[in-house]
């Protein structure tokens, strides 16, 4: 083994030590012996690190013994690892990447590598391209027989109504007075609203953007790394339509930099592009929109995300509000 593989760069072993204080630096310690673990559990020979994903996961290329290519993901214990494995066996195989095995002591799996494996950000402005692949938006998402609700798989994942609840709770608590509890309250209301108006309960990939769906050659655009979450269809669409408005911005480096308006006008593109592909109403994935990205900027203020983070969020959030409001969307919700 290459000592660079089995050496966590410094930024993994800080980010890992501020999310797992009390485990970090056992964990830590013991990481060369958990990839050779990994290594002779699936007969592996290692390629290169990921230089993608969150801080706390590491991600290395590697070959199997019968030249098949493959990725293994390692992080510290954690409920989210449990959480990807059941949605990895139970959402729609053929938009997902593949699970070929996991380590449950070693907080390892094993994955399929996606060939060639562009992300869809790479060609975010191709109009053509980014229509196939919001298709997903339909196709990941499993609907939950009735007869499932309370036992099983189902019951071990978290519900999007439970990550709302967390969520704004803690900030609630912190921030009583914030100008930003506001739009907590018309992001429950709306929520509401979606859950009444969608039947059923589905299976959730949770966190469908960009840089999570990858181009296989054989199968087309894929989806990897779900968060594993259950909720309302609808809301597998937010995540998709609010993140990465930067990469479309004419002329402007930082979405620090947008006006509102020019928010707007890129919102209004992708939910006329994703109703056409969808057949869902252009006011449903507005609202959906909405929640999520509250949800999301809830989830960096309660994080102690930089100022420039902070303020990125604030702009989506205000963006899709105002969206949500020039269009008269809110008469629904009375």
């Amino acid at each position: 083994m290459e000592m660079t593989l089995v050496e966590l760069p410094e930024a993994k072993q800080q980010a890992i030590r501020r999310e797992f204080p009390r485990i970090a630096e056992g964990w830590i310690k013991d990481y060369p012996a958990l990839v050779a673990r990994c290594i002779d559990k699936w007969q592996l020979t290692l390629g290169e690190l990921i230089r993608v994903g969150l801080p706390i996961n590491i991600l290395i290329y590697a070959t199997g013994k019968n030249d098949e290519q493959t990725v293994i993901k390692i992080a510290p214990p954690h409920p989210e690892q449990l959480n990807e494995r059941i949605a990895l066996d139970h959402l729609n195989a053929d938009m997902m990447v593949n699970l070929i095995d996991y380590s449950v002591d070693d907080g390892a799996i094993l994955l399929e590598r996606i060939l060639p494996g562009r992300m869809l950000r790479e060609v975010i402005l191709d109009r053509d391209e980014v229509r196939r692949a919001t298709s997903l938006l339909a196709s990941v998402p499993v609907e939950i027989e009735p007869t499932n609700s309370d036992t099983g798989w189902y019951k071990q994942l978290p519900r999007y109504q439970g990550w709302m609840d967390d969520a704004f709770e803690k900030y609630r608590s912190e921030t009583p007075t914030s100008d930003f509890v506001y739009y907590l309250k018309i992001a429950e209301v709306m929520f509401e609203t979606i859950q009444r108006e969608c039947k059923g309960d589905f299976l959730l990939h949770g966190d469908l953007h960009h840089e999570n769906i990858l181009f296989d050659a054989s199968r087309g655009w894929v989806a990897i790394d779900p968060k594993g979450v259950i909720g309302p269809k609808l809301m597998e669409c937010g995540r998709f339509l609010h993140n990465f408005m930067e990469d479309e911005l004419d002329s402007i480096e930082n979405l620090s930099d947008a006006e509102i308006v020019d928010l707007v006008s890129i919102l209004s593109k992708r939910y006329a592009l994703a109703s056409e592909v969808l057949n869902v109403s252009i006011g449903e994935l507005a609202k959906a929109t909405f929640v999520d990205i509250t949800l999301s900027a809830c989830w960096s203020f309660n994080a102690g995300a930089s100022e420039y983070v902070k303020k990125m969020a604030m702009q989506r959030v205000e963006a899709t509000y105002h969206f949500l409001r020039s269009t008269h969307q809110f008469s629904s919700m009375s």
